[in-house]
C-alpha cells in the first residue's frame, strides 16, 4: 500500500475506472465529478470525496485530471465565474498535477506557465484506448514535460499504462509522433 494520496478530478468513462485501478493498487484516491453519481461510485469503491476541484489538491500529494475540453480543464485548474474553488487554491509549491485529458497544446502550456509561477509542475499526459483501456489498465499515456516529475510518478501510471520514459521535453505531449508503433503492450511515450 503507498502513502501518497491521489488526487482524481473528472470521473467519467476514463477517469472513474482509472481511479479504481489506483484504488486496487495501494493508493488513497480523494476524487471530484461535476455530477455527484460517479463520486459517489468511487466512494463506494474506496475512495473519498474531495468536495471540489481544490478541496482535491489540498487532501492529496498529486492531482490528475480527465475532462473533455480546453475550457473544462481552464475552469477546473484557474476557476472562473462558475468555478469558485480551483485546483490551483488547494496545490502547494512542490505538487505534481497530472492532465490526462486533450486538450490544445497552446491551452496547455498557457496553464502550465501559470502553475510553474506558484511551484507546481505539469504533465501533458493524454490517453488513448478507451473505456475498455481505461478498465483493463492497458491505456496509452503520450507524456510532455518535466522528466524528474515523470520518474517520480511512474507508479501512478503503472495502474492503468506500461510506463517507457525516455526523455525530457517541455512540449506538450500531442505535438509530437510516439517513438515506436507496435504490437508490444501499450506503453506511454515522452
Amino acid at each position: 500500500m503507498s502513502d501518497e494520496t491521489i488526487g482524481f478530478i473528472g470521473l467519467g468513462i476514463m477517469g472513474l475506472p482509472m481511479s479504481k485501478n489506483l484504488l486496487d493498487a495501494g493508493y488513497s484516491v480523494v476524487g471530484h465529478n461535476r455530477s455527484d453519481g460517479p463520486t459517489e461510485e468511487l466512494v463506494e469503491y474506496g475512495g473519498e470525496d474531495g468536495g471540489s476541484p481544490a478541496g482535491v489538491a489540498e487532501a492529496s500529494d498529486v492531482v490528475l485530471l480527465c475532462l473533455p475540453d480546453s475550457p473544462d480543464v481552464e475552469q477546473v485548474i484557474l476557476g472562473n465565474d462558475d468555478e469558485n474553488t480551483p485546483v490551483v487554491d488547494g496545490l502547494s509549491e512542490g505538487m505534481t498535477l497530472i492532465d490526462h485529458s486533450t486538450i490544445s497544446p497552446t491551452v496547455t502550456q498557457s496553464i502550465a506557465t501559470d502553475l510553474e509561477k506558484i511551484g507546481v509542475t505539469m504533465l501533458d499526459a493524454p490517453i488513448s484506448g478507451g473505456e475498455e483501456g481505461a478498465i483493463e489498465g492497458s491505456l496509452s499515456i503520450m507524456v510532455g514535460g518535466d522528466e524528474d516529475a515523470l520518474n517520480e510518478h511512474t507508479d501512478i501510471q503503472e495502474s492503468w499504462a506500461r510506463p517507457l520514459p525516455t526523455a525530457d521535453r517541455a512540449v506538450p505531449a500531442r505535438r509530437r509522433r510516439p517513438r515506436t508503433k507496435s504490437s508490444s503492450p501499450p506503453r506511454w511515450w515522452v
